[in-house]
Parts: C-alpha cells; structure tokens; sequence
C-alpha cells in the first residue's frame, strides 16, 4: 500500500494487476498447481476409453481423514481441476507455468475460497 499510496482502506488488487505481481494466494495457487501437475497424477482419460467432459481432470481419490486435504498432491488436484480447460489441456511443464502465471495476474486472490470458487463469479473480501 505504502509503495503505490494507496490508503488503509482501499483495495490493492488493481496495484497487484498494475505492477503484476501474483498475491500470496496465487503463488500458492500456482506452486501446488504446478507440484500436481509434475507428479504426474491420474487423470480422467487414464480411466476411461471414452472421451468426458471431465477427462482433463485429476481424479481424486476419496479419504477418510480432513489430514489428507491438507497434502499438496491433494490441494495441487482440487486446484487444477478448477482451472480453464485451456490452461488445463497445455502441453509442457514450463508452457502451463507460464500460461497459469499471466491468468493468476489478471485475477489477484485474496483466499483460498476465492480461488475455489472463482467459476461462480463469488469474490470473498
């Protein structure tokens, strides 16, 4: 706020789209997208012959206990089976990275919830 002069009130999401920096959230976002993306989990298409509308998708394994949300593999799942389907069909480790960092810096989230439900056009401030 202070190196862009803003007041104690006023929103800094336009500072963080203005000078493209991604909020604590969208880095967070990002890395366990990219930490999922790189394990190489299942998808929807390694499970089924035919096409869905899903098939893009990690598939995610049903628990137990609220300690397996917790694990990046999971969150890293959840997340980037939120994303749009043209971030998520992008071919190449460093390709999606890149993809995934201009979209975060166009849309500066402020929590995980907002991030969750961003389809729904809900913002949580």
């Amino acid at each position: 706020r202070i190196l862009v002069g803003l007041a104690s009130q006023e929103s800094c999401r336009e500072a963080f789209r203005k000078h493209e920096i991604l909020t604590t959230v969208s880095l967070y976002v990002l890395e366990t997208t990219m930490h999922a993306q790189k394990q190489n989990n299942r998808r929807g298409l390694d499970l089924h012959s035919y096409n869905t509308r899903t098939a893009n998708n990690f598939t995610i394994p049903q628990h137990r206990l609220t300690l397996f949300e917790k694990q990046t593999t999971y969150i890293g799942a959840k997340f980037f089976n939120i994303l749009p389907e043209d971030i998520k069909n992008i071919h190449g480790h460093e390709n999606m990275r890149k993809k995934l960092h201009v979209w975060l810096l166009e849309r500066p989230f402020y929590s995980n919830e907002e991030y969750l439900h961003w389809k729904e056009g809900i913002r949580l401030e």
